[in-house]
C-alpha cells in the first residue's frame, strides 16, 4: 500500500537542482492530487550589518525578486494541470525556517528538495540545507538529483 501525500513542499531558488526538484514535485502533486506549496527562503542573517536606511529597500527588492521567481514557478505548475498551488516568500535561515516553521505550520507531509542549492558548492554528496531537512524534518523527504549530480 503506497502513501498518499496531501501537501507537498518544494523550496526553490535559481539553481538547476531546484528546477529538477520542482519538476519532481509537480509530478508527485499530480499523482497524489496534492496541494503544491512552493516557497523561497531569503537568508536575511547578514542584513544586520546593513544601514537601516537601506535595509528596508533591500528587503523590498529581495522580496520582489523572490516573488517574481515564484510567479514563474507557479505559472509552470498551473500549466502542468495543477490547480491547488500556494507560493510564499520567507526570511531567515532556510534550514531552520523549513524544518521548524514551514513544515509544521502548513502540515506538509512531503518535502522535495534539490541535492544542491544556488550556492553551487557541492557539499560532499548533498547540500547542507537538503541534509538538514533530511535529518530533522518530521515528514517524508525526497532529494531530487539531476543527471549532473549522479
Amino acid at each position: 500500500m503506497s502513501k498518499t501525500y496531501t501537501k507537498i513542499l518544494v523550496a526553490v531558488d535559481e539553481s538547476d537542482a531546484s528546477e529538477v526538484a520542482f519538476n519532481r514535485a509537480i509530478r508527485l502533486a499530480r499523482e497524489n492530487e496534492a496541494k503544491l506549496i512552493i516557497c523561497h527562503v531569503i537568508d536575511d542573517r547578514p542584513f544586520g550589518k546593513v544601514d537601516a536606511t537601506y535595509q528596508k529597500q533591500l528587503y523590498e527588492q529581495l522580496e520582489q525578486d523572490a516573488q517574481d521567481l515564484l510567479d514563474g514557478f507557479e505559472t509552470k505548475a498551473k500549466g502542468s494541470s495543477l490547480t491547488n498551488v500556494e507560493t510564499f516568500v520567507a526570511f531567515g535561515s532556510a534550514k531552520a525556517k523549513i524544518v521548524n516553521e514551514i513544515i509544521p505550520e502548513r502540515k506538509v507531509d512531503l518535502v522535495v528538495c534539490g541535492a544542491t542549492g544556488f550556492s553551487g558548492l557541492p557539499r560532499y554528496i548533498i547540500g547542507s540545507v537538503a541534509e538538514h531537512i533530511v535529518r530533522y524534518a518530521k515528514c517524508d523527504v525526497l532529494v531530487a538529483r539531476s543527471d549532473d549530480n549522479i
